[in-house]
C-alpha cells in the first residue's frame, strides 16, 4: 500500500485555501479560523503521507534490529513461510498483512485423515521450535566454544612475554616487571571467564 493509497487527497477548496493561509503567514499577516483549519490540515496531511512512505520503504538493517533476529534469519522466514523480507527495503503493510492473512488461515483446527488435528496453539509451538532451530544453527557457525578462546589467550599471553625479554634488554628490568605485573592481571581476568580451567598449583611449571 502506497501513501497515495493510504491517505485520501485534500480536497481542492482546503488546498487552495491553506495555500493562500502559508503566504498570508510569510508575509506576517494575521490569519483567519478557517484559514488556521485549512493550514493544519495541510500539514497534516504532509505528516500523514511521509509516515506511509516511511512505512513502505524500511531499510532491512532497521528490520533485523526491530525483530532481534539475524539477516539469515529473516531470508530463511521469507524462503520457509514467504514473510515478505527478501528485499532490502521492507513494505511494512505487506508484512502486516502477511501476518493478518497467516493467522487467518490457521485459526480454523484442520483435520488429519485419522480424525485427529491441531489448534493454531500447536502449530505456532511448532513454528517457535522450527525458528529457535535455525537461529541455534546460525549461532554455532559464529560462536567460538570456551576452549578455542582460552587456547588463544594462552598464546597471546605466551607471545607477549616473548616480547618482555627483549623490553628487559632494552629498557631494564624495571619495563619487563611491569608487563609481567599486566599480564598477572590478565591471567587473573581470565580465570573469571565461565569455563575456564583452574589456575596451576604454586609447584606446577
Amino acid at each position: 500500500m502506497s501513501a497515495h493509497d493510504a491517505v485520501p487527497p485534500l480536497d481542492a477548496a482546503t488546498r487552495e485555501l491553506a495555500t493562500r493561509a502559508l503566504a498570508k503567514q510569510r508575509r506576517g499577516e494575521k490569519l483567519k479560523r478557517d484559514e488556521e483549519r485549512a493550514l493544519k490540515r495541510l500539514r497534516d496531511d504532509a505528516e500523514e503521507r511521509a509516515r506511509w512512505l516511511h512505512y513502505g520503504a524500511i531499510p532491512k538493517r532497521h528490520w533485523v534490529r526491530m525483530s532481534g533476529r539475524q539477516h539469515k534469519i529473516l531470508d530463511d522466514q521469507a524462503r520457509l513461510y514467504g514473510v515478505p523480507l527478501d528485499v532490502e527495503a521492507i513494505n511494512l503493510a505487506a508484512v502486516v498483512r502477511w501476518l493478518h492473512d497467516f493467522i487467518a488461515d490457521h485459526t480454523h483446527t484442520r483435520k488429519g485423515d485419522a480424525g485427529g488435528g491441531e489448534d493454531l496453539d500447536q502449530q505456532l509451538k511448532k513454528e517457535k521450535l522450527l525458528m529457535a532451530r535455525m537461529e541455534r544453527m546460525a549461532m554455532q557457525q559464529q560462536l567460538l566454544s570456551r576452549e578455542t578462546i582460552h587456547g588463544f589467550l594462552q598464546q597471546f599471553a605466551a607471545r607477549l612475554r616473548g616480547c618482555g625479554d627483549q623490553l628487559q634488554r632494552r629498557f631494564g628490568a624495571e619495563a619487563l616487571e611491569i608487563l609481567l605485573d599486566t599480564l598477572s592481571d590478565c591471567d587473573a581476568l581470565t580465570q573469571q571467564l565461565p569455563g575456564a580451567p583452574a589456575p596451576p598449583a604454586p609447584n606446577e611449571p
